[in-house]
């Protein structure tokens, strides 16, 4: 029951920019590291290689620096 009242509230959100794209537009430094680096380091741990979402967050850690002059 909670699963379905939190999908049917999903689908009655306005569509809204995620927090990293307003940090990328803004130049600011994207939370990359809490949203992707952290919960992949505790897969890995675990014993898990999510090679798609390693994928994902060395883009992302490269778009972060670029966008920021880093590079």
């Amino acid at each position: 029951p909670h699963i379905q009242k939190m999908l049917a509230d999903t689908k009655r959100m306005v569509t809204y920019d995620s927090s990293m794209l307003l940090d990328y537009r803004g130049q600011r430094a994207m939370e990359v590291e809490a949203i992707f680096g952290n919960p992949l380091r505790a897969a890995q741990a675990a014993g898990y290689s999510p090679p798609k979402i390693e994928m994902l967050y060395e883009q992302l850690c490269y778009l972060d620096r670029a966008n920021r002059g880093l590079l």
